[in-house]
């Protein structure tokens, strides 16, 4: 279990064995000893005869992943949270998800990480504040700005936590003036309250620092298990409060994911019906809904996300077990008699683990071959595929 940031201490992915060191003692012959505690000599035809610090290590014991919630990180944490651990491996500006790790310290307090390159998490607590260790060990739901860049929306907060029925906002996360990641309790920040969406499960949270906004985007119904099929929002620093989004021109089905673009300023969500899959974009004031693409579904690809560019462009990725696709789309900005198009469309027979990380140099995949296989983590300076229809994107939805 990591106790420090030491490149040392930490966990593996998706390791499940753990191993004890044996030592016998001192070497007669000056070459190594045998797993019989022997001394091996030159005559040993093995060649690790030389090896004279041989010492073997045996499987001990089994234990289980250390994700909490397998590959569904809390937060993607910003170059701020990264560069100030000693053991980050990745590049200046590139985001890594904030994850559970498994157990606890000598004190009893639960271990949080990042997700480091190479394939291990380290521990992160001693950069982390009390109150958001706290924070991170309850039940809540987690929305990261939306933005790639902290500059962008530089007045917002690293991310929000909503109530994990979705009746309103918990808590915020930023960093402190001793440049640790924090709460609203850690910075003198009084979260909003007001009533809000009613309870809800499975509901897709989203937060767009740029915006000021919150939302509370689909999910079922606490009361009766029927889709919701509505959207809320309120501001985060301001003082506006929970407002329903007035919907026209589309009932929403289940959703599967969302986001907002600062770029043409609209909240973007993928639902399915039965099916259909349709990618939606969505005026937050006036509700005014238009229909990017609509697919017929395919129960393969099972888990979809939309996250932003660093100009602010929406990009969704989809996965099935065993193949994945990145649509990166282009917009007008704010006209709204130009219809966004696919301007890079990427397809990979490998299953995607997490949504792209995307930062100001490039971006990075996490992808998997078999359950079998170790994840690989892919670090790209610009976004793979050539530009598509919007049709063309049935292949992966």
């Amino acid at each position: 279990m990591p106790k420090s940031s030491s490149r040392n201490n930490r966990q593996s992915f998706d390791d499940r064995v753990t191993a004890t060191t044996i030592e016998y003692g001192p070497s007669t012959t000056g070459y190594r000893v045998n797993d019989d505690g022997e001394a091996s000599t030159s005559s040993d035809a093995d060649g690790s005869d030389l090896a004279n610090h041989y010492l073997p290590l045996v499987p001990e014991d089994t234990y289980e992943s250390f994700w909490s919630r397998p590959l569904e990180p809390f937060l993607f944490v910003f170059f701020k949270v990264c560069e100030i651990y000693p053991g980050w491996d990745g590049v200046r500006g590139e985001a890594s998800p904030l994850v559970s790790l498994q157990g606890e310290d000598e004190n009893g307090v639960p271990q949080f990480g990042i997700m480091l390159r190479d394939g291990t998490a380290a521990s992160v607590n001693e950069v982390l504040t009390s109150s958001l260790v706290t924070r991170l060990s309850g039940s809540n739901a987690w929305a990261s700005g939306a933005e790639v860049m902290l500059a962008q929306g530089k007045s917002g907060f690293h991310a929000v936590v909503f109530a994990p029925n979705g009746t309103g906002l918990t808590d915020v996360v930023g960093m402190t003036a001793d440049g640790k990641l924090g709460t609203a309790a850690d910075f003198g920040f009084t979260v909003p309250t007001s009533t809000g969406p009613a309870s809800r499960s499975g509901f897709v949270p989203v937060y767009s620092r740029v915006a000021d906004l919150a939302f509370v985007v689909g999910g079922a119904l606490t009361s009766n298990g029927a889709q919701a099929r509505d959207i809320w929002r309120r501001e985060v620093r301001g003082t506006g409060g929970w407002q329903q989004v007035p919907l026209t021109g589309v009932t929403l089905e289940t959703v599967l994911a969302a986001t907002y673009s600062f770029r043409d300023a609209k909240l973007w969500v993928l639902d399915e019906s039965r099916t259909v899959r349709r990618l939606l974009r969505i005026d937050p004031l006036s509700g005014k809904t238009t229909i990017v693409g609509s697919w017929a579904r395919s129960s393969a690809f099972n888990k979809q996300w939309l996250v932003l560019d660093l100009e602010g462009d929406v990009v969704l990725a989809s996965s099935s077990e065993s193949a994945f696709g990145i649509a990166r789309f282009r917009s007008a900005g704010l006209n709204p008699t130009i219809a966004p198009t696919v301007v890079n469309l990427e397809q990979g027979a490998r299953r995607l683990m997490l949504p792209p990380a995307i930062d100001a140099k490039g971006n990075s995949i996490v992808t998997r071959t078999s359950p079998t296989v170790d994840y690989v983590t892919e670090r790209r300076t610009t976004f793979q595929g050539s530009a598509a229809t919007i049709a063309a994107l049935d292949a992966i939805l």
